[in-house]
């Protein structure tokens, strides 16, 4: 019998309840611990978020008035495509620039070395890629995969011939084409990323436009990414160092 009139099972489901209570805290102080010591991973992205958008607003600023001259396009990533409305970049198998994309490239380029080699905006750039594109289209006896291989060449040979022409424009400056050497690349990506008719990329079912999807684009690389692997790997081994 109990003297106090109290039940024994009544007392082991209180001090249960007093343990689950003392756990659910313990996991709730580490849980706001892992969020608070783990904020700034979670905001890098939106910490260097600012270094695409700094680049669009300078490049919109100098090229916005001549975007449609020029036929092209910026995003706000910083990609420049030429869509082809109003001239052809290069005839069907062929990497020559045509005399209207050699005069739209010179002017552009004058225009956009001009925001990329400013200072602010030069430290946050890791290279500028001069992006060679085909339509899927090669011969009518070609394979897919034989079409793909041809096109490679082709595509690279774009990218390049577009950066030689800029490494002989006299309308750049010695400084500018020096600039061009170390940070510009030229690459090819085959008939990978074809155009539909309103020159953005092709949708499952849309039909492809050759003519649109045979060009180059300018892409511009920042060191976004390897700041925040810094930054990451020196949080981290702060924390383990505590």
């Amino acid at each position: 019998m109990n003297i106090l009139g109290k039940n024994p099972k009544e007392d082991e489901w209180v001090s249960l309840s007093d343990i689950m209570t003392s756990l659910m805290l313990i996991f709730l102080f580490i849980a706001v611990y892992f969020i608070v010591s783990t904020k700034d991973i979670i905001d890098f992205p939106k910490v260097f978020q600012k270094n695409e958008v700094l680049l669009h607003a300078e490049l919109n600023k100098v090229l916005k008035n001549n975007l449609t001259n020029w036929g092209a396009e910026l995003d706000t990533t910083g990609l420049v495509r030429f869509n082809n409305s109003q001239f052809v970049q290069f005839e069907t198998g062929s990497s020559k620039l045509s005399p209207q994309f050699e005069k739209v490239i010179d002017e552009f380029f004058k225009n956009y070395l001009t925001v990329v080699m400013k200072p602010e905006i030069e430290k946050n750039i890791k290279e500028i890629y001069i992006e060679g594109h085909t339509s899927t289209y090669w011969s009518r006896n070609s394979s897919e995969q034989e079409s793909y291989i041809a096109n490679m060449n082709l595509s690279q040979a774009r990218a390049q011939s577009t950066l030689v022409y800029l490494l002989n424009s006299p309308r750049l400056s010695i400084e500018q084409k020096k600039w061009l050497s170390k940070k510009v690349r030229a690459i090819g990506y085959s008939s990978s990323k074809p155009l539909n008719n309103v020159g953005e990329p092709l949708g499952s079912g849309e039909k492809e436009n050759p003519s649109k999807s045979q060009r180059v684009d300018i892409r511009v690389v920042t060191t976004t990414e390897e700041q925040i692997r810094k930054l990451a790997n020196d949080h981290f081994e702060n924390e383990s160092v505590r």
